[in-house]
């Protein structure tokens, strides 16, 4: 019984190395894929011009089907994603002094104005039954 545990025990720890080991080269490789990924991601990022940012990089769309508290949510996803990148841009491009206020006023202030005009928009034709289109600009 004894040499049948030692055997049991030593072939269970064979397994545990092999497996130890594949999962490390498994690791390893997954993380350089990664790292490539990002890197090129990154170095994209930054070969971008300025005035291509938001056609590249905001993917947030008011969905008129969804909820006002849905297009919220998707929103404030994307608006952090983008705040992210941009701030990643402008560091590179124009240092990092004042980068959250440029951020703020040059890439999030025109998302968070669109957003604000459509959900506005949205929820009065909610209360309004109905109703599919409300110029509230008249």
């Amino acid at each position: 019984m004894k040499n049948e545990n030692d055997k049991l025990r030593k072939a269970n720890e064979k397994l545990t190395a092999d497996t130890t080991e594949s999962e490390k080269v498994l690791t390893e490789s997954i993380g350089t894929v990664l790292a490539g990924v990002l890197g090129r991601d990154h170095q994209k990022l930054l070969a971008t011009q300025e005035s291509d940012l938001r056609k590249h990089y905001w993917f947030f769309k008011y969905e008129k089907d969804n909820s006002p508290r849905w297009n919220l949510y998707q929103f404030s996803q994307s608006l952090e994603h983008y705040r992210l990148r941009m701030r990643r841009w402008e560091e590179h491009h124009n240092g990092s002094l004042s980068v959250v206020e440029r951020v703020r006023d040059k890439y999030l202030r025109p998302v968070l104005e669109e957003f604000i005009t459509n959900i506005t928009k949205s929820t009065v034709v909610e209360r309004m039954g109905d109703c599919k289109e409300v110029d509230l600009d008249a």
